[in-house]
């Protein structure tokens, strides 16, 4: 909470940042993309990881499943939790390797530089949502949040 909570006082600002070193407005908008192209939330766009019963079941890696896998990083990561069942501690690991990765942002001045620490960054904190959720509902399978509606 207190990560999304800084981010929030970020991520507004970032853009300044990267004009500060001296970044041109197209690699600046190439960065911003970034977000939304990690978090697709599309299953087509992962043809190389395929869902069925919680379990994930990879083709053999060539650079263009490592790119799609890549697309999706938020249910890549939350297929691999549901296929090892370590849910917990992939939730602690993205957690910590997101903050990491934030916090490198401060060290790094050139554009592929930035762009890899982004990368890496938005790839890192795309399953911390999901994990938690994951978290949350196996916790509340046997307990009622409301009277009004039944246990799940």
């Amino acid at each position: 909470m207190a990560y999304y909570s800084g981010l929030v006082c970020i991520a507004p600002y970032m853009n300044v940042y990267y004009k500060r070193l001296h970044i041109s407005e197209r690699e600046i908008g190439i960065l911003a993309a970034l977000s939304p192209w990690v978090n697709a939330s599309s299953g087509d766009m992962v043809p190389s990881v395929h869902f069925s019963r919680c379990t994930c079941s990879c083709k053999s890696v060539s650079p263009l499943n490592t790119l799609q896998v890549l697309l999706n990083a938020g249910a890549a990561w939350a297929a691999f939790a549901d296929y090892t069942r370590w849910h917990k501690p992939l939730l602690i690991l993205t957690s910590v390797l997101a903050l990491m990765s934030r916090i490198s942002t401060a060290f790094v001045s050139t554009f592929a530089m930035v762009c890899l620490v982004a990368l890496l960054s938005e790839t890192f904190t795309a399953p911390v949502s999901i994990l938690s959720d994951i978290a949350i509902m196996s916790a509340a399978k046997t307990v009622c949040l409301w009277q009004s509606i039944q246990c799940l």
